[in-house]
């Protein structure tokens, strides 16, 4: 991108502040274009969800992984959740959603606390495994809060074995009463959901997967205690990416973590429009040396109105 001639500002701007023309492109669709990292992070997409506890669970690990992002999960979770949801975001199909069920003499109520917790508006009844109903937000509305939801369950609905093409799936919803298809597994188990707009993005966006072919996740790792330990274990607890201190961590022990820690590398600097410059977010590419999650480390430590820069960027 560039400004046309006679119109470069002499001050910063907002999205608010620019109309894009477009210009002349060979590129045919957008479907031609390659977003895919090449930093070790193994997205398909430049979407990395920061380590906020309000925002980076296993939910949305999940969910953002199947587009082809990842999650970085908060610095101050005990390891032992880490590996839980690690584990738990790994075992997660790479196409269909992960469902919420209910019993069929679960409350209304009960519903109504779970529904809201998917994007595809819509809890499961099943009964041993096997589903038997749907229920939504609409099969709620003026219904007793403490009525059973097997008395107001959905009981037309699409059901499709477990790795069915999203596209017959979507071609399947066309006339359902609810855009919600059930995935079971080979035993008739419930195995997952899947709404049109999902197998719209199944077949656009490719996952964020690891060499056995799983869902990715990140992990960050603070600045107090023994910090080169927490990274190790994070590695250890399976995350693929750990990320390493906030903008006001200590550079000493910042510095530790990126020189005992196996794959990472050189820095460069990067400014807003991705050109080298003084100043601005630092990249640490990694190399392939061992298979363990690469680092990503702090562009800047600042102490009051001192700045100390990776010692790389000189």
């Amino acid at each position: 991108m560039r400004f046309l001639e006679g119109h470069r500002p002499a001050y910063d701007l907002t999205y608010n502040d620019v109309f894009i023309v477009p210009s002349h492109s060979d590129v045919a669709s957008r479907f031609d274009v390659d977003l895919s990292s090449n930093d070790g992070s193994g997205t398909t997409i430049p979407v990395v969800v920061a380590n906020m506890t309000a925002v980076a669970g296993r939910r949305m690990a999940e969910t953002v992984a199947r587009r082809g992002g990842i999650v970085v999960l908060p610095q101050d979770l005990p390891i032992a959740a880490v590996q839980q949801t690690v584990d738990f975001v790994k075992s997660r199909d790479l196409v269909v959603d992960t469902p919420v069920t209910l019993a069929p003499d679960d409350s209304v109520s009960d519903a109504l606390a779970l529904i809201s917790k998917r994007a595809h508006g819509a809890a499961v009844v099943a009964f041993e495994g096997r589903p038997v109903g749907l229920v939504t937000e609409s099969c709620c509305d003026g219904v007793d809060r403490f009525a059973r939801v097997r008395d107001i369950a959905i009981t037309d609905f699409v059901k499709a074995p477990v790795g069915t093409n999203p596209r017959e799936i979507f071609e399947l919803l066309e006339h359902a009463p609810v855009d919600v298809a059930v995935l079971t597994g080979a035993d008739g188990t419930v195995a997952g959901v899947l709404t049109r707009t999902g197998a719209v993005r199944a077949g656009i966006y490719s996952p964020a997967v690891d060499a056995k072919g799983r869902l990715r996740i990140g992990a960050a790792v603070g600045i107090n205690g023994d910090v080169v330990a927490k990274a190790e274990a994070l590695t250890e607890a399976g995350v693929d990416l750990v990320v390493a201190g906030p903008r006001c961590a200590v550079g000493r022990r910042q510095r530790g973590v990126g020189r005992r820690h196996p794959r990472s590398g050189q820095c460069r600097r990067v400014d807003r429009q991705g050109r080298g410059g003084p100043g601005r977010d630092v990249h640490h590419p990694h190399d392939d040396r061992r298979r363990s999650a690469p680092v990503l480390r702090c562009p800047r430590m600042r102490f009051g109105r001192k700045t100390t820069r990776c010692p790389r960027m000189g």
